[in-house]
């Protein structure tokens, strides 16, 4: 039976469909060829078992799949935490990318290779910002300090846009509600975290096997999901979109259902579908064909917004 849910917004509801091994089909037959060689090479790995949870051993799978950084982009890094692309192309715009991770893995030097041909293809400026890594740390410390780094960085003339994917996205999504949301022009979110508490049909359809396991996501969630709904920010329940959104959601991921009831929450939402495609798609762009699809999909988007925000 398909699932149903109760929007915040008055009269819209969410209808999703019913669990169903088959969504494994539309799985591009590319990336599908990398899960497969990941779930090889990872399959000894016990994330919470090692004493660095399994980061090093993520970081050195992504490695494997990226391509050199642009050589059409300025790499500046400005502190501990924070790095500037500038493509040569650079518009009057700023995108403030938060990467995913759930908190616990990656760092910017993952992402660099990836955010550096997104920024070449946008003609964008992109601040990447990094952060403290949980459960080490309590998620006030992780989230604390990069929200308010990354608010005190927003260009006061409101141009600037918040991106993220992931875990990432949640945080941009909750920039853009706060306090200082008259200087965020929008948000884009990249196979975004959007529910707090409801495990959706995703989650069983894609619940293993792909490269973001449901047992982990729910372990991520657990160690941050209180802090967002301390501080105002749960997607599915709220009233109204602070700016408009764009959401770039993969198919193939324990997360798609909640980008889809978020959009039919929010009609104005603007969803997307990176066909083909799984959780973290993206870091596989310049190795992985379709990969390569799906972020010129949201490069040339991001131009779009970038370009008619140029003043």
């Amino acid at each position: 039976m398909a699932q149903t849910l109760l929007c915040a917004v008055p009269g819209n509801m969410a209808t999703l469909p019913e669990p169903t091994t088959a969504r494994h089909m539309a799985l591009a037959p590319d990336i599908g060829r990398v899960i497969a060689a990941r779930r090889l090479m990872m399959r000894k790995v016990a994330p919470r078992d090692d004493a660095d949870y399994g980061r090093a051993a993520q970081s050195a799978w992504i490695a494997n799949y990226t391509n050199p950084v642009s050589a059409d982009v300025d790499i500046r890094q400005t502190d501990r935490w924070t790095h500037v692309l500038t493509p040569a192309n650079a518009q009057n715009c700023t995108l403030h990318y938060i990467h995913g991770g759930g908190l616990v893995y990656y760092d910017a030097l993952d992402f660099l290779p990836m955010l550096t041909r997104l920024a070449a293809g946008s003609g964008a400026r992109i601040m990447v910002h990094g952060y403290a890594k949980m459960p080490e740390n309590t998620a006030d410390t992780c989230l604390s300090p990069l929200i308010a780094r990354i608010m005190s960085a927003l260009n006061p003339d409101g141009r600037d846009i918040v991106i993220g994917d992931s875990i990432g996205g949640l945080v941009a999504l909750h920039i853009a509600a706060g306090p200082v949301r008259d200087r965020v022009q929008g948000a884009v979110l990249v196979y975004p975290v959007l529910s707090l508490s409801t495990i959706f049909p995703s989650y069983s359809d894609f619940a293993t096997g792909l490269f973001l396991d449901a047992e982990v996501m729910l372990w991520f969630r657990r160690l941050w999901a209180d802090w967002f709904v301390q501080h105002g920010t749960d997607p599915l329940a709220m009233a109204r979109l602070p700016c408009p959104v764009t959401i770039f959601a993969a198919p193939c991921d324990i997360l798609a259902d909640e980008a889809r009831a978020f959009a039919q929450c929010h009609p104005k939402a603007d969803l997307h579908w990176l066909q083909g495609q799984g959780h973290d798609a993206l870091l596989y762009a310049g190795r992985v064909q379709s990969a390569d699809v799906a972020l010129t999909q949201v490069a040339e988007h991001l131009k779009t917004l970038v370009k008619g925000n140029d003043k």
